[in-house]
């Protein structure tokens, strides 16, 4: 038995994968902040193979628990290999204690996209009372206490300095 060696061409084709990778880390300190707080949160952006630089779509949103979107914000940045910077979301005051998640998505110009998200809590403050108007009423009347007091206590000294202040004007002109 005869075999018949045939040639075989192997043709490996090799298509460019420029890959894109965003990370959101938020530190320890702003991962439990409360209603109308800032969340801080390390953004790195990667742009692995890549032709140089380019401006790119980065969009943010919270969500809470359910799924609901509480904040969106959407800017443009350039990423030439890679970029580090650091964003600032103000949670609005009304928001609702319990579990957040802040979303980001790169999106480059010829559609690649890549997503990351990170966990944080929110809580109300312990060491601020939430309605001030109790504290702005208490100084107020502690403020109209003091002035009735302390002018019923200088009246005395006032009206004497007044009548010294009349005495020297009346001796001066007679001078």
């Amino acid at each position: 038995m005869k075999y018949l060696a045939m040639p075989f061409i192997v043709l490996l084709i090799v298509v460019p994968v420029a890959l894109a990778d965003i990370m959101v880390d938020i530190p320890q300190q702003y991962k439990t902040v409360a209603p109308g707080a800032e969340v801080i949160a390390n953004i790195k952006l990667v742009n692995l193979g890549g032709s140089g630089r380019e401006d790119v779509f980065l969009d943010f949103w919270m969500t809470d628990s359910k799924g609901s979107i509480v904040l969106t914000k959407r800017e443009t940045v350039a990423v030439e290999t890679q970029a580090n910077f650091v964003r600032t979301f103000v949670m609005p005051q009304d928001t609702k204690t319990g579990s957040y998640t802040l979303h980001a998505e790169i999106t480059y110009s010829d559609g690649r996209d890549a997503t990351a998200a990170n966990d944080f809590q929110v809580e109300p403050r312990k060491d601020v009372p939430t309605d001030y108007r109790p504290i702005y009423v208490g100084a107020a009347v502690a403020l109209l206490v003091i002035f009735f007091f302390a002018g019923r206590l200088l009246m005395p000294v006032w009206k004497r300095f007044q009548i010294r202040f009349k005495v020297k004007s009346i001796v001066s002109k007679r001078h």
